[in-house]
């Protein structure tokens, strides 16, 4: 695929070499991702309780979400995950720089709610770059 768009950017999808399989190694793209996003399940509400957005700024939904609602739960599982998290990572003051060996890490944060109706923060992933 890569391979592809590379060959697509620089416009030379119609030499000999390419012309037989970037067309069809594209349209297979279009169709895999297709299937991928039909399968994304968009969930509104759990349980009967509403869920922050997925997003960029799925934080600043639960914060919004909280202050609604004139709670504090999502806003409290929030601050127990990262708690939890926190041990392992050493935030450092802006234009400090990381010691040698040291990885920035990022992560993205999934919002849920449990059968007894509690919010969790799930899956805040933190992959090392």
């Amino acid at each position: 695929m890569q391979v592809g768009e590379y060959v697509i950017s620089r416009g030379i999808e119609n030499e000999p070499a390419f012309a037989w399989w970037v067309p069809y190694a594209m349209q297979k793209r279009d169709v895999i991702v297709s299937a991928v996003k039909s399968r994304v399940k968009k969930t509104t509400h759990k349980y009967g309780v509403e869920m922050p957005s997925p997003g960029k700024n799925v934080v600043q939904n639960a914060i919004d979400l909280d202050r609604r609602n004139g709670t504090t739960l999502w806003m409290d599982s929030l601050a127990k995950e990262m708690g939890n998290l926190m041990i392992a990572f050493k935030i450092l003051d802006p234009g400090q720089k990381a010691p040698p060996g040291w990885f920035k890490a990022t992560g993205h944060i999934i919002f849920d709610v449990k059968m007894d109706f509690t919010r969790k923060d799930k899956g805040t992933n933190m992959a090392i770059k």
